[in-house]
């Protein structure tokens, strides 16, 4: 038998071996010892295991020799039957049939003895090959059960982070470090200040530097470093955050926290309890997490690691609305007091900013000499032969003139490559060393703002079509309330107004985009972001805006709307939610432009009333809208999105008061509409704070008391999302301050359980009820001190709330505290003389909640304020720690 190999071939073994075993029915003793089932059990067991096994090459090979080794010992048993045996016919039938015959022997011949230790050296051989192939076969089980549990428990963990918040910075990070050029930097990496806060603990190291400095290309070379340094080093967390002016809706206070827990957490191995717990609480009950429980458990995780860094770039472009920068800062401080962490932060010399950090721990970050020649030799290299030819001059002039500024040699290198003629050249070259230089913060934006007016004036001078498509783009992106993507920006200006559809062969290349618009503009490409190379050129355009593009928003808000009126959308909303997003992905700038042309309108002292009118008559495309509008926030499903939102809705929700009046006029307007979820015009309005709109509502006789389908009246609304200015007017038009939803809330305690410190005062000032109760019992003392809203808890108890208020089940805040593991309030109720001894109405006392949240903590904070912790439960006749 011929064995070349196929394992199939197995199987004949095992044919053969049990014919064999057959054939030695009714032997004598000393030949059916060798017909045991031994072999051919050997060989079935190998052939079913090599059923769920694929055999490596040297485990073939000895496959092989083994199967040729138990053919040749059935052969040669073949042959010794015939030996030793005879067939013998039988007649009486048609049909003669044989039977063996076995020759009677005294004892057990030679041969029959070497075919008997051949097979068992066989068996031997097979029992072990079947042993190691089983363990294998075992321990490749228990590998794919591991891996099975390891992507089960990686989905969980990537289930959880991306609740915590689906914003990465790696992206951002990774176009960063591709700007840098080898070796810039190197300075700081090098620099003793950086290597003791590298080696330290509790150290802070500020970077501010001067604008154009090149802070955030360097902050990345350190972000760089520590994550080459300690990538295989679980015990060290890295966190770093890019402020970026432009993500207003990103970057808010809990969005930054958010990320550096992300990061913190992403970097154990498993998903710490505490960041669990925190996704099964405000997961299950739909909500994020107040500021409070973030900090919280963002102390916790940092605290499981022996070491942590901190970086976060560009502080001055960190949003101050609602405070949001100081609180940002003063909570980094706060986690650097308590947990140890290491803070690395670039700014530019804000004395708001500043004045926060001691100055031993300052390094400033300025572009060195050899930074900028370096930068500009990489960048020479791909110029023209005119600008290669006069390198030297070039970066001498260039590095001695910018003062520290890598922008402004960026910008110079942009403005030289333009002429071919040296003469020209060197006319520019002998006016950049005139320029005067500053060594303050205004002075240097003083001479980039110069750079940028030459730059735009040069910009103006190309033929008119591509000055058109440069100012076109730099209106875009200076305007525009996010940054764009590529594809984004080729649809914005592409689209004209008029326009009732979009042909992609029209969409402008986005080289020739970069090319009329002379270095002021970059891609981020990880991100597919384009965007100023630098935020003071924000800041340029903002200052200049009248002179570059005074008509902006007026001219995005009539783009928008008209490529929201595409003869496409007519149809209306999408059915199903892959329909949803092929429309998303096929019309680049559709989510942009449903989401922001109201913002826009709200912008523009003349917008453009009649096509917006034009746009809002169109019920399909007016819902086709609606839903790319609320699908970002309720992205679960295609229908997850009000329905019965009227054109009276969409302006009220946006707060574009110009031509309201016109909707109201028509007869199938009605005022007091709800929409799905019960919303009214004005409850839009007042949700998101649009005053005037609020306003111009009221005037028109909107119900001040309208009702969503939870109860929430329009000052509940704004209660909860912090609309101070909304409440006031509401307020003064006589809202009914003790309005109650269907669980018995009031905008007082709706605003203690949002947290809104701010609302809660100025409720109070206007004569809330700091006692009144929910369905539950829960006055808005026990709701604060439920949610773990310390501030709320301070400022109702500084204003004379009963601390120990009891709910329906008979607990005082501070069992309420202790139970949902809020240290903070349980502290801050102690310290203004919370019972400790108090009993619900099952005689449970704050101890006993205490040990049913099992924190510990907590029952620690509890028993050093009482030690003897020995009250029995009166029902279960327990004391709290049994």
């Amino acid at each position: 038998m011929s064995f070349g190999f196929s394992i199939g071939d197995f199987l004949a073994v095992y044919d053969r071996a049990d014919k064999v075993r057959r054939a030695f029915a009714g032997a004598p003793s000393q030949f059916k010892n060798i017909s045991d089932e031994n072999l051919s059990i050997a060989i079935q067991d190998i052939d079913v295991a090599l059923c769920e096994f694929e055999l490596e090459d040297q485990q073939r090979t000895e496959l092989q020799k083994l199967a040729t080794s138990c053919d040749q010992v059935l052969i040669d048993l073949v042959k010794t039957l015939s030996k030793y045996s005879e067939l013998e016919s039988s007649h009486g039938s048609f049909v003669s049939k044989g039977k063996r015959v076995w020759k009677r022997l005294k004892w057990e011949p030679d041969d029959i003895g070497e075919l008997r230790h051949r097979i068992t050296s066989n068996v031997t051989l097979l029992n072990n090959f079947h042993g190691r192939i089983t363990n294998q076969i075992t321990l490749e089980i228990r590998k794919g059960v591991d891996r099975l549990n390891m992507e089960q428990d990686n989905e969980e963990k990537r289930r959880i982070l991306d609740w915590i918040t689906p914003v990465k910075y790696s992206t951002q990070h990774n176009d960063h470090i591709k700007e840098r050029q080898e070796g810039t930097g190197q300075w700081l990496l090098e620099s003793s200040e950086f290597k003791s806060w590298l080696q330290g603990d509790r150290k802070t190291l500020f970077c501010p530097g001067i604008p154009g400095a090149g802070k955030t290309i360097l902050a990345a070379a350190v972000v760089d470093h520590l994550l080459d340094q300690y990538r295989a080093d679980q015990s060290v967390g890295i966190a770093y955050i890019y402020c970026n002016f432009k993500w207003t809706e990103k970057q808010k206070l809990d969005d930054l926290f958010s990320s550096l827990l992300r990061q913190l957490a992403e970097g154990q191995s498993l998903v710490p309890d505490s960041v669990k717990e925190l996704y099964r609480r405000y997961k299950a009950e739909q909500r994020c997490p107040p500021t409070q429980e973030l900090l919280k458990v963002l102390h916790n995780v940092a605290s499981l690691y022996p070491r942590v860094f901190i970086l976060v770039d560009a502080l001055d472009e960190c949003q101050i609305s609602g405070g949001c920068r100081n609180a940002f800062i003063k909570e980094l401080i706060h986690l650097q007091a308590s947990t140890g962490v290491n803070l690395f932060m670039t700014s530019r010399f804000l004395p708001e900013i500043t004045g926060k950090f001691d100055r031993e721990g300052w390094l400033e970050i300025r572009a060195t000499k050899a930074d900028v020649e370096r930068y500009l030799e990489h960048h020479i290299r791909k110029s023209s032969h005119t600008i290669q030819e006069m390198e030297e001059e070039i970066k001498r002039t260039i590095s001695d003139t910018v003062d520290g500024m890598f922008l402004l040699a960026r910008i110079y290198l942009e403005l030289l490559t333009s002429e071919v003629m040296p003469k020209k050249i060197r006319s520019m070259l002998r006016r950049f060393r005139r320029t005067p230089t500053g060594s303050g913060e205004e002075q240097r934006r003083g001479i980039l703002h110069r750079a940028y007016e030459d730059t735009m004036e040069r910009i103006k001078q190309q033929e008119p079509s591509r000055w058109e498509l440069a100012k076109q783009t730099l209106m875009w992106i200076t305007c525009a309330m996010e940054p764009l993507r590529k594809v984004e920006l080729q649809h914005a200006i592409t689209v004209e107004e008029g326009d009732s559809e979009l042909d992609k062969r029209d969409l402008v290349q986005i080289d020739d985009i970069i090319a009329v618009c002379a270095g002021l503009v970059t891609i981020d490409e990880e991100s597919d972001i384009i965007r100023l190379v630098h935020f003071t050129m924000q800041e340029y355009f903002e200052s200049t805006h009248d002179q570059w593009f005074p008509s902006a928003q007026e001219e995005i808000t009539t783009l928008c709307v008209t490529y929201l009126s595409f003869d496409k959308f007519k149809c209306g909303a999408c059915k199903e939610a892959s329909d949803i997003d092929s429309r998303l992905d096929d019309n680049a700038l559709y989510s942009y432009a449903a989401r922001n042309w109201g913002h826009h309108a709200r912008w523009t002292w003349k917008p453009p009333t009649e096509r917006i009118l034009d746009f809002l008559k169109e019920r399909g495309q007016v819902e086709a809208s609606i839903q790319a509008l609320f699908f970002i926030t309720r992205p679960t499903s295609p229908r997850n999105y009000p329905e019965r939102f009227t054109a009276l809705h969409v302006v009220a929700y946006f707060g574009i008061h110009k031509g309201v009046q016109y909707l109201l006029d028509r007869h199938d307007a009605d005022i007091d509409l709800g929409d799905g979820d019960g919303l009214t015009p004005l409850s839009w309005a007042a949700m998101n704070g649009h005053q005037s709109m609020v306003r111009l509502l009221l005037e028109n006789g909107a119900n001040i008391e309208s009702r969503d389908n939870n109860g929430y009246t329009p000052l509940a609304l704004a209660a909860e999302q912090g609309q101070e200015g909304a409440i006031k007017l509401l307020l003064k038009s006589g809202a009914n301050i003790e309005s109650k939803d269907n669980n018995g809330r009031t905008p007082l305690s709706i605003a203690a359980f949002m947290g809104e410190e701010a609302v809660v005062k100025l409720l109070l000032e206007n004569g809330a009820n700091i006692e009144s109760r929910d369905k539950k019992g829960r006055t808005p003392l026990s709701i604060a001190a439920f949610i773990g809203e310390e501030a709320a808890v301070r400022l109702l108890l500084e204003n004379g709330a009963n601390i120990e208020s009891r709910d329906n089940k008979g607990r005082a805040p501070l069992s309420i505290a202790a139970f949902m593991g809020e240290e903070a309030v349980v502290k801050l109720l102690l310290e203004n003389g919370a019972n400790i001894e108090s009993k619900d109405n099952n005689g449970k006392t704050v101890l006993s909640w205490a040990n049913e949240s099992n924190e510990r903590h907590i029952l620690e904070l509890l028993l050093e304020k009482r030690p003897e912790a020995n009250s029995k439960n009166a029902i279960h006749k327990r004391t709290p720690l049994d």
